[in-house]
């Protein structure tokens, strides 16, 4: 079974989920063909949850609080960072230019500058609110919680306060 799948720029990754025997996959979105097998140089064939890709940069989480950076053309990974932010991290990803953004279960979503990937940097951590989803463009962050919208500037050294965003039709 494939537990996360992402496309962006006629590519497609596929991130297997518990028990699948192989490692994520980039394949062509017009005809389903196999580019190639994403590398590993750690296992992450189980628990594969979370996936995003964004021009030649991939990003694959594990639920046991690891996520690895692929580069696109080869398959291989360039970078890794274990998280103690532990409750399913890794479960969720996003990728922007030199931005990683991971999130897991307990609503955490942790920002990584890995603009050097050998040594990527901990930008800090959204307070957790139940973030049900997220989203990373440029360097903003949105993350929600059903009618929650928060809106977040990442800096070159961490993340700024979140601005609540007030759906249409709900103000009072």
């Amino acid at each position: 079974g494939t537990w996360d799948m992402v496309v962006s720029n006629g590519m497609g990754i596929a991130a297997p989920n518990a028990g699948a025997p192989d490692d994520p996959i980039l394949f062509n979105t017009s005809d389903g063909t196999l580019l190639r097998r994403l590398n590993p140089t750690t296992a992450l064939s189980a628990n594969v949850m979370g996936a995003a890709i964004d021009g030649n940069r991939a990003v694959v989480g594990k639920q046991n609080s690891h996520f690895a950076l692929f580069d696109v053309a080869t398959g291989n990974e360039i970078g890794s960072v274990a998280s103690t932010a532990g409750n399913g991290f890794g479960s969720s990803a996003a990728i922007s230019g030199n931005l990683v953004a991971i999130g897991g279960w307990g609503g955490n979503v942790e920002v990584f500058d890995v603009s050097t990937p050998s040594a990527i940097v901990s930008l800090g951590t959204v307070p957790s609110s139940g973030n049900f989803a997220f989203a990373l463009s440029g360097n903003t962050l949105v993350s929600a919680y059903f009618g929650t919208v928060n809106v977040y500037t990442v800096g070159a050294t961490s993340i700024g306060t979140g601005t609540q965003l007030t759906p249409p039709g709900t103000a009072g």
